[in-house]
């Protein structure tokens, strides 16, 4: 189980949208992974706010992206790496695959996430 502040949750609600976004728009498999994950886990329901909100206005992939971890720069949440990563690779694989596009932020967080 995830425990984190509501801030994190959020944030991290808005990165599953970047990487669900980076192809060009969010798929309806992708829409189903999130609420999948929403629906099981007591803690996910903080981050669907933010994945419909930044679907609404359709942010850009990469700006939210960046703005979101820069929310996640400040905190550590390295004992999440694993639950985090396993979530994104869903999202991301839940439409044809994984892109490259995708693959590229998901390997920028890991990377910001453990550095």
């Amino acid at each position: 189980m995830i425990d984190l502040n509501k801030e994190l949750i959020d944030t991290f609600g808005k990165i599953l949208y970047a990487v669900a976004k980076v192809d060009g728009r969010v798929q309806e498999e992708e829409i189903d992974v999130v609420r999948r994950v929403i629906d099981h886990n007591e803690w996910a329901q903080e981050l669907e706010l933010s994945f419909e909100i930044e679907r609404f206005i359709d942010t850009e992939a990469e700006a939210i992206f960046e703005s979101a971890m820069e929310v996640f720069d400040r905190y550590d949440v390295r004992k999440h790496y694993e639950e985090f990563l396993d979530l994104l690779e869903e999202v991301a694989d839940a439409h044809d695959g994984v892109i490259t596009a995708e693959k590229d932020l998901i390997d920028r967080f890991r990377k910001r996430l453990l550095s």
